[in-house]
């Protein structure tokens, strides 16, 4: 409150902060001076007829001016200040790794892009050095003192999707392991994976493709095609082992193709982990926070070799030595921007603490000119990745006879069938729902379509066994949720649907 530790107060200050928590609004000294005075002198009195303080001590404690106003507080990083005091154990201070003037300059812009953006939206931002994975700037909310924007909430930890984020990991994966190549072609078209189809943004198709172009348009197909050849068991443990969190619906679930979409739950902050592991030495290894953590132990074996991170910053790389990767999740739900250059990695998430959607926003628009404007506020450098500069050899420059085309993935559609395309007759398109009570059930009916049909919720596939004209799923909240129904012939109906708070309805 005064700018100084409880041992370095006056007597008469440490009075003031008894007496202020009895009546905070009618004893405040800036608006109500004497009346503080007055609670302050009998806080004193009270002391000396305690014995805790002598006469004379309690007449010069009573001389002392009231302050009329608490010093300013400085909210540089309150939630990694929270975060790091909640982690001590012995220590009385501890030194962060931020730089004070990034994170102070970052701050006023996160906040004012925020604003910009409308009311409940909210943004997070990470800045790492790639080398010592030191923080040097963290911002878990545009605004921690915004209650509109739930601004204490670290949105830096929260678990969202990830959307497309995930894909230069699944493309640099491949890569590493000879699955593909970039110039390896493959089929973007309409195609089922068993019961999942996935589809591209737009729903356009660009038919045949490389894999370096499929991966900057950010192609749903081909990534899909990859994960399904690593297995995304595989992929998503891999990540697990190195501590990366990936969290699905429920503890049991079996990773599946979705995760190529963002069917899965991760942070900011192991995204951001991620990425620094792609532009340095292609280890997952642990941010560091604190000023003298070495971590020890913390350096695990790399889950791509430097080919493969060199392909991706090829393919991703822009003109200003920034390779970056968008992403928008399963109903304009969160928008993301992830990048780097040689020396550092930046993050960015903007989204509504409560995961309802934001239409028309998505990773392009929302998000990367946050991350741009992030990345001009850095320390200037102006070399571009060292491996950027290099001729590409004739092993890395065409694929070998064998990974010339990635056949074979998923299987195709049969033709368009006869009859009526499927409709979803309940719920309709637009409308709002009560949430159903406790872990109830919503119940889904169509008609029309050639059996199987494909249910998705929110982008993830509901079980085999529910293939039929009427199904039902379990919701995970209020807000509102995308219906797709797809039919086996790859025909598409989708309803969007709002589910509100029972109490809504009384």
């Amino acid at each position: 409150y005064f700018g100084r530790p409880p041992r370095d107060l006056t007597p008469g200050e440490r009075a003031l902060l008894v007496t202020l928590p009895q009546a905070p609004e009618r004893l405040r000294p800036d608006r109500h001076p004497e009346t503080a005075r007055e609670g302050r002198n009998k806080v004193l009195r009270r002391m000396v007829i305690s014995g805790l303080m002598s006469p004379e001590e309690a007449a010069r404690a009573a001389d002392e001016a009231i302050s009329r106003a608490a010093e300013p507080r400085h909210f540089a990083a309150p939630h990694l200040a929270d975060r790091l005091v909640a982690e001590m154990r012995v220590e009385t201070s501890v030194a962060s790794t931020l730089d004070a003037g990034l994170q102070q300059s970052l701050a006023p812009l996160l906040k004012q892009e925020a604003q910009a953006l409308g009311p409940s939206i909210n943004a997070a931002l990470i800045v790492v050095r790639n080398d010592t994975r030191e923080v040097l700037a963290y911002l878990g909310s545009s605004d921690f003192t915004d209650e509109a924007r739930r601004g204490q909430i670290d949105l830096a930890r929260a678990l969202r999707s990830p959307g497309s984020t995930l894909k230069p990991a699944i493309y640099a994966f491949a890569f590493e392991r000879g699955i593909a190549h970039p110039k390896t072609l493959v089929d973007d078209v309409p195609t089922r994976f068993g019961d999942y189809a996935p589809a591209n943004f737009m729903d356009r198709h660009h038919g045949r493709i490389s894999l370096a172009e499929a991966l900057r348009l950010s192609l749903n197909v081909p990534a899909v095609a990859l994960l399904d050849r690593i297995g995304p068991v595989a992929f998503t443990e891999r990540l697990r082992r190195d501590g990366m969190v990936l969290r699905f619906a429920a503890a049991d679930t079996v990773p599946g193709l979705a995760v190529a979409l963002g069917g899965v739950g991760t942070t900011l902050e192991d995204l951001v982990r991620l990425y620094a592991a792609l532009a340095d030495d292609g280890r997952l290894r642990k941010l560091r926070f604190r000023i003298g953590e070495e971590g020890e132990g913390d350096m695990p074996e790399p889950f791509v070799g430097a080919r493969a991170r060199r392909f991706i910053a090829r393919i991703l790389g822009t003109s200003g030595g920034i390779v970056i990767k968008t992403g928008t999740s399963y109903g304009f739900r969160d928008a993301w921007a992830i990048g780097y250059n040689p020396h550092y990695t930046v993050g960015v998430w903007v989204g509504r603490p409560d995961g309802t959607p934001l239409p028309g926003r998505f990773g392009a628009n929302t998000a990367m000119p946050i991350l741009v404007k992030a990345f001009g506020r850095l320390p200037d450098v102006r070399d571009d990745f060292a491996f950027a500069k290099v001729s590409v050899t004739v092993g890395e420059g065409e694929p070998p006879p064998a990974l010339r085309y990635l056949g074979d993935v998923g299987m195709p559609r049969p033709p368009v069938a006869k009859g009526p395309p499927p409709r979803i007759l309940f719920p309709p398109d637009g409308v709002a729902l009560p949430l159903p009570p406790g872990e109830g059930l919503l119940a889904l009916e169509a008609e029309g379509g050639l059996r199987p049909l494909s249910w998705i919720i929110n982008g993830e596939p509901l079980p085999a066994r529910t293939a039929h004209r009427r199904a039902r799923f379990r919701p995970d909240g209020i807000g509102f949720t995308e219906i797709l129904l797809i039919d086996a012939t790859g025909r598409r109906a989708k309803a969007r649907v709002r589910l509100m708070e029972a109490a809504f309805w009384q």
